[in-house]
C-alpha cells in the first residue's frame, strides 16, 4: 500500500500543481477527495510592450506573446480540495491572490504565507497570459511549470518541481529549475539553462549556451555560440558547428557524442580525455588512447574540451 500511496501523491502534484508530503497510508486516506476549481480573468492596457513578474506556488505559469496585443490578458486558475464540495468551494473563496498593474508592469502573485493554514495545505494558483511580444518576464514558482512562447526581451525563470518550456524568444534567457527538464527553441540570444533530475534539450539558439544538469541527458543543436555543458550519470549529444573558444562537454558516467557540419570552412581543435575515443574525421594530431589532442583543418580556434569517465566519446560528420 505504501508504494501505491505514494505514486498517487506524485500524479497529484504533476497534474494539478497540489502539494503535499505524504507520511503514511492514514494521512492518505485523509486527503480530500474533492476538488474545486475557479477561473478568473483581468486585462490591463499596457501599450506595445510590457514586463510581466509572477511568483506563485503549487501552479503553472505560461506567458504568450501575441501580434498586435496592447493588453495583458490574465486568467488566474485557483484550485482547492476538501472532503465535500461545500467545503472545497469554502477554501476556494478564501484563496488570497493579486494581479496588479503599475504602469506597463503586471504583477501576479500567490503566496502560501498568506493563506490561512487549510488552504496553503491544499490549495495553489496558475497563471496564463497573454502580453504584447515585446515583453520583459520574470517568474517563479514552486511544484508547477512554466511556459514562455513568442516574446521579444530578456527571460529569467525560476521553479522546483517543474519543467521549464521556452519557444521563440527574442532575448537572453536564464531558466533555473530542480526536479524538471528545460527545453528551449528557437532563441535569439544567449541562454543558461540549469537543473537537477532533468534533461535539457536546447536548440537553433544563436548565442551562447550554458547547460548544466546532474540525472540528465543534454542534447545540443544548432548553437550559434560558444557552448558549456555539464552533466552526470547522462550523455551528452551535440549537433553543429562549433564556434568560440573554451567550448566544454563534460559528463561522468555518460557518453559524449559530437556529430559536425564538415567542410573546408569548419576547424576545430578536439581535446578529448578519458573513456572510449573514436572519430570518423581526418583529425590531424595525437588520436591515440584516451586523451586526444588533434584537429580538423588546422589551425582552429574554436577547441572543444571532450571529458567523461565510464563513457565514450565519438565524433563523426552530419550528413
Amino acid at each position: 500500500m505504501r508504494k501505491i500511496c505514494v505514486h498517487v501523491v506524485v500524479g497529484l502534484v504533476a497534474a494539478v500543481a497540489l502539494l503535499m508530503v505524504v507520511g503514511c497510508d492514514k494521512e492518505w486516506e485523509q486527503w480530500p477527495k474533492v476538488e474545486a476549481i475557479r477561473h478568473d480573468e483581468v486585462m490591463f492596457f499596457v501599450g506595445d510592450s510590457a514586463v510581466i513578474d509572477a511568483d506563485t506556488s503549487n501552479g503553472e505559469i505560461m506567458v504568450r506573446g501575441v501580434e498586435g496585443a496592447q493588453d495583458v490578458h490574465v486568467v488566474a486558475t485557483l484550485q482547492t480540495r476538501g472532503d465535500t464540495l461545500e467545503e472545497a468551494e469554502e477554501r476556494l473563496g478564501q484563496i488570497v491572490y493579486h494581479v496588479t498593474q503599475d504602469d506597463q508592469t503586471v504583477r501576479l502573485r500567490y503566496h502560501a504565507s498568506d493563506q490561512e493554514k487549510d488552504v496553503r495545505r491544499y490549495s495553489g494558483v496558475s497563471f496564463e497570459v497573454t502580453v504584447p511580444i515585446s515583453t520583459r518576464v520574470d517568474a517563479e514558482t514552486s511544484n508547477g511549470a512554466i511556459t514562455v512562447e513568442i516574446i521579444s526581451g530578456p527571460v529569467e525563470l525560476d521553479t522546483s518541481n517543474g519543467a521549464i518550456t521556452v519557444l521563440g524568444v527574442i532575448g537572453n534567457v536564464v531558466a533555473d529549475t530542480s526536479n524538471g527538464a528545460i527545453v528551449m527553441r528557437e532563441v535569439t540570444g544567449d541562454v543558461h539553462a540549469d537543473t537537477s533530475n532533468g534533461r535539457i534539450d536546447l536548440a537553433n539558439i544563436t548565442g551562447t549556451a550554458l547547460a548544466d544538469t546532474s540525472n540528465g541527458e543534454i542534447e545540443l543543436e544548432a548553437i550559434g555560440g560558444k557552448v558549456d555543458a555539464d552533466t552526470s550519470n547522462g550523455s551528452i549529444h551535440y549537433e553543429g558547428t562549433p564556434l568560440g573558444e573554451d567550448n566544454t562537454l563534460h559528463t561522468s558516467n555518460g557518453s559524449i557524442t559530437v556529430r559536425i557540419h564538415t567542410d573546408a570552412s569548419v576547424s576545430f581543435e578536439v581535446d578529448a580525455r578519458d573513456g572510449d575515443i573514436r572519430s570518423s574525421l581526418p583529425l590531424v594530431g595525437d588520436t591515440k588512447g584516451d586523451h586526444w589532442d588533434a584537429a580538423l583543418n588546422p589551425p582552429a580556434e574554436a577547441v572543444m574540451s571532450l571529458r567523461t569517465s565510464n563513457g565514450t566519446i565519438r565524433i563523426g560528420a552530419l550528413p
